[in-house]
């Protein structure tokens, strides 16, 4: 008599799991949707979050008028207003985007770090980073800071081959929050520095005219949006 066991198909899922980067998105999931639910209870509790809320119902054209609140950093009121387009205006959807743009962050960090760590290392440092008290008050509040440290995390990336990624994500984080350009210094010094930037200038050289195509449309649509983008240019320069 052979007996057979039931559970053979199953036994696979168990391997999937012991993967600390699936274990960690499962986490980060998890906590995501609890503050983000919590502070979807709460309301919105932040001056500055009203402030891209109002921005973002113009970029939606949801409403008109005075274009003087528009003097912001404009990546979060940008996307809001792209949902806001859709129908679903609602405060709640800036925080729901808070809370994904930190998922997307965190799985950046471990990528990051299991460059220089092992993969358990990698999950520890990441858990410690989503249990800082700043990181877990701000992570789903709808303010830009959180989502300005993740779009920072996928812009640093050591490996010259990727630098196609790293300029638009560069750019991205400077326009979620413009502190965020002061990057480019220890980016700069690096690529300088520690690789063979300058020794191998010429593909670089091809990835960085890509990366602007990429990002031109944006730039193009933010010069004709925003009137004081001269003066960020300037200041990220």
């Amino acid at each position: 008599m052979i007996i057979t066991d039931s559970n053979q198909g199953s036994i696979k899922l168990p391997q999937k799991l012991k993967n600390p980067l699936c274990i960690l998105t499962l986490i980060t999931t998890a906590l995501a949707i609890i503050l983000a639910a919590v502070q979807i209870t709460r309301g919105v509790n932040y001056f500055d979050v009203f402030t891209y809320l109002n921005v973002a119902l113009q970029y939606s054209g949801v409403v008109t008028g005075s274009t003087n609140l528009v003097s912001g950093p404009p990546l979060m009121p940008f996307l809001t207003s792209l949902v806001f387009r859709l129908g679903f205006v609602s405060s709640s959807v800036i925080i729901i985007l808070n809370a994904i743009i930190f998922i997307f962050g965190v799985v950046g960090l471990y990528l990051l770090f299991n460059e220089r760590f092992n993969e358990i290392q990698s999950f520890t440092a990441c858990l410690i980073y989503i249990s800082l008290p700043l990181i877990f008050s701000w992570a789903a509040s709808g303010s830009i800071d959180v989502p300005a440290i993740s779009f920072s995390i996928w812009g640093v990336e050591k490996n010259s081959k990727y630098l196609y990624l790293v300029i638009p994500m560069l750019l991205v984080a400077i326009l979620t929050r413009y502190t965020t350009a002061l990057l480019i210094i220890p980016l700069l010094f690096y690529f300088i520095i520690g690789t063979d930037f300058l020794q191998n200038a010429g593909k670089p050289l091809k990835q960085i005219i890509l990366a602007l195509s990429l990002i031109a449309p944006f730039i193009i649509y933010a010069y004709l949006k925003i009137s004081y983008f001269a003066y960020l240019i300037l200041l990220v320069i």
